[in-house]
């Protein structure tokens, strides 16, 4: 059975992915928020709110409309030259593995 303080996980690093300006934090949140759902499954996905705030992240980054996409912007982050910022971008960007482990039942 989940602990509680494993169920407050998901609304703070929904926040961060939200309001943080480093891609590099927002990327590995992004890989926690997976690995949660992967493991938990419907105890995350049942908690009412869970599963509209981690769609919502999801939106957040398809649209690039995170914290840490605008936070780059004046200095190429989002789309100018450079190699780092220009891969932190990439990788905040590829989510597909939190869309597919919000549709995969647990087993």
């Amino acid at each position: 059975m989940l602990k509680s303080e494993t169920l407050l996980q998901v609304p703070k690093l929904c926040a961060v992915v939200r309001e943080d300006e480093e891609a590099s934090v927002v990327c590995t949140v992004l890989e926690e928020l997976v690995h949660l759902l992967k493991e938990c499954g419907q105890a995350v996905t049942c908690v009412q709110g869970h599963p509209e705030q981690v769609i919502q992240c999801v939106h957040l980054v398809m649209r690039s409309e995170c914290k840490c996409m605008d936070a780059g912007a004046d200095d190429g982050f989002a789309g100018g030259p450079g190699g780092e910022d220009e891969h932190e971008a990439e990788q905040v960007g590829g989510c597909p593995a939190l869309g597919k482990s919000l549709c995969v039942p647990n087993q």
